[in-house]
């Protein structure tokens, strides 16, 4: 019974890693002061530990396009059990390193776990299930990968005092020895072989992504994807200057009104599988319906500019700064959350094979979006908030624009063919 619960509802699996990884991220943050001392430095100098939070994606980006051809050419399920046991092996050899640098050293090693969840795991789902489970499974993983930022450094405070900062790692390490163990044991091999047979080698694989690099509607599709991401990057990296330092709010109400913003993402995540009927008519609605929410971007912009405009009229003076701003944000995060899952399977969708490289790749552009969201938003630490809002409106259209490129492309091959 149990074989055969996991073995149909494998993405419970492939969630509880994404859960693990992403929790390890974040559950060692309270520990960052006493990992300072212990490796030598000055109360309040912090800084070189807490690049172990960055150091996590340093090797992401570089192996993304290794993964996906190491998943087309051995599988799904050993490129899982790959990343699992990569995260055990360098998220416990942390505990014993002599200096930062290795401690550093070691994180980073650790996020390659994240290449196998891209790579394997999404191509795994898309092979496996149809597209309304498909959309239900993506949709689980995303909703996971939003709630590890909130609930993982109260579990790292909750292992932290049980045992010590050293504790929190090796709990990490020991809750992926038991997942490891259920995917080895139940995780099915999804993976199509060719028809007759053959499995194409690692430099194929390899080669297919560059080939994919061409295919003008993959590529476009992708970067809209990426451009959506990138305007709520932009939330995510300067939340905090938006309405702490511009609008004199408190780190307590920031997280209050960060709350809607979150929990709009994820109910979007996990109605996205009831609301999906047929992807491609999702994927364009709420694309229309992210971008129908600039014009409201802009006008907060305006009167951001214009504050005599908002002195004059009530509303603005008492609603401006906070609720104004969080309601269209929820909004783009409840479209948002919608958007992913079917998003996901429709790009996946048009490739037939090599789908362990098409997810690594679109990952790939994705990780790339998400650099730029948080680069501009940081690049405009100090200005006022009329740039992030314009900046906002300015990548929704991006990933509107992109996205009927690749339309129109995708109908222009099939008038062609």
């Amino acid at each position: 019974m149990i074989r055969s619960f996991f073995q149909r509802k494998f993405y419970v699996l492939t969630s509880l890693y994404t859960f693990t990884v992403f929790v390890s991220n974040d559950s060692f943050l309270p520990a960052i002061p006493d990992i300072a001392h212990y490796f030598g430095f000055a109360d309040g100098d912090y800084g070189t530990v807490q690049l172990g939070v960055s150091a996590f994606l340093w090797l992401t980006m570089a192996f993304q396009l290794i993964a996906g051809p190491l998943s087309d050419r051995f599988g799904r399920r050993p490129t899982l059990l790959l990343g699992a046991l990569l995260f055990i092996v360098a998220n416990s050899m942390v505990t014993f390193v002599p200096s930062v640098g290795w401690f550093l050293f070691w994180r980073a090693v650790t996020g390659l776990s994240i290449c196998a969840i891209f790579a394997a795991g999404f191509a795994a789902i898309n092979e496996y299930y149809t597209n309304v489970d498909a959309i239900k499974a993506l949709g689980l993983s995303a909703t996971i990968v939003i709630f590890a930022p909130m609930v993982g450094p109260v579990i790292g405070l909750a292992l932290m005092k049980i045992g010590g900062w050293k504790f929190t790692f090796w709990a990490n390490s020991l809750f992926m020895v038991f997942i490891f163990a259920l995917l080895h044991r139940y995780m099915p091999e999804t993976r199509k072989l060719a028809e007759n047979g053959s499995t194409p080698s690692l430099r194929q694989n390899i080669w297919a992504i560059f080939k994919m690099s061409r295919e003008r509607d993959f590529l476009l599709i992708s970067i809209s994807s990426a451009f959506s991401g990138a305007a709520f990057l932009v939330w995510i990296t300067a939340g905090v200057s938006m309405l702490c330092s511009n609008l004199g709010l408190s780190e307590a109400e920031f997280v209050l009104y960060n709350v809607p913003v979150m929990l709009s993402l994820m109910l979007g995540n996990f109605l996205s599988a009831y609301i999906t009927k047929d992807i491609t008519k999702t994927v364009y609605r709420m694309m229309f319906c992210s971008s129908s929410l600039i014009p409201l971007f802009v006008f907060l912009g305006y009167i951001q500019v214009h504050s005599q405009l908002s002195s004059e009229v009530t509303i603005f003076t008492h609603l401006s700064a906070p609720i104004l701003f969080i309601v269209p944000m929820a909004l783009f995060s409840f479209f948002r959350g919608i958007l992913n899952p079917p998003l996901t399977q429709f790009i996946l969708n048009k490739q037939n094979t090599n789908k362990g490289s098409a997810s690594s790749f679109m990952s790939f552009i994705g990780i790339i979006g998400s650099i730029t969201g948080a680069t501009v938003a940081a690049s405009l630490s100090g200005a006022g908030n009329n740039a992030y809002y314009y900046t906002i409106s300015t990548f929704i259209l991006f990933a509107l624009f992109f996205f009927l490129l690749a339309e129109r492309s995708a109908k222009r091959n099939l008038v062609t063919s």
